[in-house]
């Protein structure tokens, strides 16, 4: 397999192959980077700040010293500058300021009163936890990455540090979870 160092030389050699292969190992490590920074943006804002990274640091190549760290890690600022002049400039699939107060689509049959509750009940607790658990979730739980898929995603960490921080989202999650009304039942001790 060739380390990124190796894609980065190829690249400043003008091979188009390298390029291609460097962007493709370094583009998950710099989502999951965009969604720990980009608080507050959605997805297709995350995809446009790397994309944009990715360009800048295409262009600079020939300033990348693999000495001082990694290729993604000398992206991350660039990422960080892109993340900023989104914010500065108006996200992509920004909602309207009224969105959250907007009347719901009335429940069909398989949507029950209860049901809807506790969805939002539990889109409030997963809203309360902090970037970093909200992120380690939806890579697990949502995309169903493996321990080493989030570490490789995330960049700079392990599959065994992955696992931890995993197992206590998940234990902060329950505890924002029981402070739910909505939630409560799920929650009462079983008699027999």
């Amino acid at each position: 397999m060739v380390d990124n160092d190796e894609l980065v030389a190829a690249a400043q050699e003008g091979r188009a192959w390298a390029a291609h292969a460097l962007v493709t190992t370094v583009a998950p490590v710099l989502l999951g980077y965009a969604a720990l920074v980009g608080r507050g943006l959605g997805s297709t804002d995350h995809e446009l700040a790397v994309e944009a990274a990715i360009a800048r640091g295409v262009r600079k190549l020939d300033q990348y010293d693999p000495n001082r760290g990694t290729f993604a890690g000398w992206l991350r600022p660039f990422v960080r500058h892109a993340l900023d002049d989104i914010r500065r400039n108006g996200a992509a699939d920004s909602l309207p300021d009224d969105f959250a107060d907007a009347p719901e689509d009335p429940p069909s049959d398989a949507q029950t009163p209860q049901a809807v509750e506790e969805r939002k009940a539990i889109n409030r607790a997963v809203a309360s936890l902090r970037p970093t658990d909200q992120l380690i979730l939806h890579l697990r739980n949502t995309e169903g990455l493996t321990y080493e898929q989030c570490a490789e995603r995330i960049g700079g960490v392990t599959a065994g540090a992955c696992r931890v921080r995993h197992y206590r989202a998940v234990r902060r999650l329950a505890d924002a979870a029981r402070t739910e009304t909505a939630l409560a039942h799920y929650f009462e001790e079983v008699t027999t």
